[in-house]
């Protein structure tokens, strides 16, 4: 008796994970294809945004980086609230808020709304990205969290696959549908799905395991009890004063704020440089713009299974991230 009993636990925390994986992973995929795309189509819209608008380069990259600020001023508000009101209502303000954001910048006539509306943004969108890696912290251990993560992390890389040909395509083909620019048209159609996937959250998106109708009971207890033995077992504050005073996390920041810093310019700038190639129509710049992330795609999955099967963790960042370096190099030369 006491032999099965450890089996029927495994069985079930596998069956929990596997269910949990299968209806979270993609629906928060393409929550944050949708916010990906809210955040970077400006970039396409600056193909005839800037000359319609008189904006010059400058503008638009003060208007392109004034995101972050708000980004990073709202981001552990937001996390903080995530923690006190759950994920399901703090999901869903995140997505409609950002929604009728990008909506509304098809109506910018000038500079000072562009900087407003790219702050809001920024600060709408803020605990998304880390609310969600918060979220996935309460449904599954640390020992399968790379690779989850991994899979989640795919959405970058999607919503270049994505999102490229589709604003590629909005702007060849809605310029003056109604009397409206094309870039006019990218940030309606753009926003439109992101308030009808926030209404979603509302009704898909269970807080906790215990939440979850598409969990037995056992199993629910198993992936929750599983959760609190680790907690116990690591002992640490959690707080935010003790994260300001941790050296660990310091350092993670600055790592991060190196790849992000990589990361928007590739966004920002992708149309800009393919069409300074040589390369002639929106929709062509669209499916070129995809070819990265699709390759991104494909690393990172892997990466993250790798991650987890042979549990070392610093080198599979680092050298995915000096692969990047080289890249962002190359393009630069």
């Amino acid at each position: 008796m006491t032999n099965e009993q450890p089996l029927g636990e495994a069985a079930l925390l596998q069956e929990g994970y596997r269910r949990a994986a299968w209806r979270l992973i993609p629906f928060l995929v393409f929550l944050f294809v949708l916010a990906w795309i809210d955040r970077v189509n400006v970039g396409f819209a600056k193909l005839s945004m800037l000359s319609d608008l008189n904006f010059s380069e400058a503008v638009y990259g003060l208007g392109a980086g004034i995101f972050f600020i708000g980004y990073f001023l709202f981001e552990v508000p937001s996390n903080l609230l995530l923690e006190k009101i759950g994920a399901k209502k703090t999901l869903a303000r995140i997505t409609i808020l950002w929604g009728i954001t990008s909506i509304a910048m098809a109506w910018v006539k000038s500079e000072s709304a562009f900087y407003v509306l790219r702050f809001l943004l920024g600060a709408f969108e803020a605990g998304f990205f880390p609310g969600v890696v918060l979220y996935l912290t309460y449904w599954f251990p640390a020992e399968r969290r790379s690779q989850i993560n991994g899979l989640f992390m795919t959405s970058f890389a999607i919503a270049g696959v994505v999102g490229g040909p589709v604003a590629g395509w909005v702007m060849s083909t809605m310029g003056g549908v109604h009397g409206m620019a094309n870039w006019q048209w990218l940030f309606i159609l753009e926003g439109i799905p992101s308030i009808l996937a926030g209404l979603a959250v509302l009704a898909f998106l269970p807080d906790r395991p215990k939440r979850a109708s598409w969990l037995s009971p056992a199993m629910a207890q198993a992936m929750t009890a599983r959760l609190e033995s680790e907690a116990k077992a690591q002992a640490r504050e959690h707080n935010f004063k003790a994260a300001l005073t941790d050296p660990k996390v310091w350092l993670c920041t600055i790592i991060y704020f190196c790849i992000v810093s990589g990361n928007a310019t590739i966004a920002f700038w992708t149309p800009s440089i393919i069409k300074e190639i040589g390369v002639q129509g929106n929709f062509t710049i669209g499916l070129v713009s995809a070819i990265p992330f699709v390759a991104g795609t494909i690393a990172m999955v892997w990466n993250g299974h790798h991650s987890d099967k042979t549990g070392e963790v610093r080198l599979h960042c680092a050298i995915a991230s000096l692969i990047a370096a080289i890249g962002l190099a190359a393009t630069g030369a």
